[in-house]
C-alpha cells in the first residue's frame, strides 16, 4: 500500500509511525544479515546486538537526557525500571502494552501486547522452525536490560506469537 503523504527526509509531511517503521525496517535487515553470516538460528549474534543497541540506548538516556536506570536488584526490578524509562523517554506507548510476571527471581514471564515488531518476525520465520528458536528485539532488549541493570545473566525464549501481534516469552537466569 502507497501511503500519499510524504517523508520526513523529504521535507514533506510524513508519516505519524516513521520511527516505527523505519526501527522494523532495519531490524529485517539485521535479523536476515545474521541470517546471511550464522544460517537460520542467528540468536548468539542477535542477543550481542540487542545487548550492545540496549547499552547504547541505557547510555544516551542518562548522558545526554538525565535520565537514571536503576541498578541492582532482581530481574523484575530490572524489567519494570527498563519499562518505567522507557515509558518516560517515550519509547514505549504504554505500560498496559506488557505484562511482566514474576514466577520465581530466577524467571519472568513476559507479555509483549501491540509488538511492533511481530509482523517482521511473521515475514522472517522458517517453514518448520519452531517458534522457540526465533528472536525477537523486544524480548532481546529485555534480556540484555537485566543482565545490564542487574548483573544477572540470562536468557530468553518466545513461547508464542499470536496473529493480533501478542507475543509471550520468558527470561531466565542461565
Amino acid at each position: 500500500m502507497k501511503h500519499p503523504q510524504g517523508s520526513p527526509c523529504t521535507g514533506m509531511p510524513g508519516l505519524p509511525e516513521t520511527g516505527w517503521i523505519l526501527a522494523r525496517v532495519w531490524l529485517g535487515a539485521l535479523e536476515e544479515t545474521a541470517r546471511d553470516f550464522h544460517g537460520n538460528w542467528p540468536k548468539i549474534f542477535l542477543d550481542r546486538a540487542y545487548e550492545h543497541a540496549t547499552a547504547n540506548w541505557i547510555a544516551t538516556l542518562e548522558q545526554e537526557y538525565d535520565f537514571l536506570f536503576p541498578r541492582g536488584g532482581g530481574m523484575i526490578e530490572a524489567l519494570r525500571g527498563y519499562v518505567d524509562i522507557g515509558l518516560k523517554a517515550g519509547l514505549f506507548r504504554d505500560s498496559s502494552d506488557f505484562r511482566l510476571k514474576e514466577v520465581s527471581p530466577n524467571k519472568v514471564e513476559i507479555t509483549i501486547y501491540r509488538d511492533i515488531y511481530s509482523e517482521t518476525y511473521r515475514e522472517l520465520r522458517i517453514p518448520g522452525q519452531s517458534v522457540r528458536e526465533m528472536t525477537n528485539a523486544r524480548l532481546g532488549a529485555f534480556r540484555a536490560a537485566v543482565k545490564l541493570l542487574s548483573g544477572i545473566d540470562c536468557d530468553y525464549e518466545i513461547t508464542a506469537i499470536h496473529a493480533d501481534g501478542v507475543v509471550e516469552g520468558f527470561i531466565e537466569r542461565l
